[in-house]
């Protein structure tokens, strides 16, 4: 039996990581290294083999200390089961239970959105999907103006 504080939850605001995230929405830095492990690395030295580094708080992004603790592979599958994100065939699909997208921003109300296709109908973030689309707009109108500067100059 584990002694670690499985699916216990935390009072304090977290410490999220604010540079770049890998697509599981943790904190990446250089070579692939999370920010979550670093941040417990350099506070308490080296990650034991076969031990992970988990988030009380739930939030990938999340480094404060007091919201890490060290677990085993197995620890953080029993972590996952009691905070709804664990997925077992037959039970409703993980995803439905997640409150907030891998950026953080909630999705309920207006910045839920449900769209259908061929694989079945999905919930996604609005804001996310807004940033998606203008940051694609930023990189056509870019490829333009170079297309059309190229042009005049031949």
């Amino acid at each position: 039996m584990s002694t670690v504080e499985i699916g216990v939850g935390v009072d304090t605001p977290c410490d999220e990581w604010d540079g770049p995230r890998d697509r599981d929405g943790y904190g990446r830095l250089s070579r692939g290294r999370r920010a979550h492990r670093v941040a417990w690395e350099e506070a308490n030295g080296p990650i034991p083999d076969g031990m992970c580094v988990l988030h009380r708080c739930d939030n990938p992004p999340c480094r404060r200390l007091d919201h890490l603790f060290l677990g085993t592979v197995a620890d953080n599958n029993r972590d996952k089961a009691l905070k709804g994100r664990a997925w077992r065939a037959g039970d409703e699909h993980y995803n439905l239970a997640k409150t907030h997208c891998k950026h953080g921003h909630p999705l309920e109300g207006d910045n839920l959105v449900t769209y259908t296709n061929r694989a079945g109908t999905h919930r996604g973030c609005k804001e996310c999907g807004r940033r998606t689309s203008l940051a694609s707009y930023h990189r056509r109108q870019a490829a333009n103006r170079r297309a059309f500067t190229q042009g005049a100059t031949q």
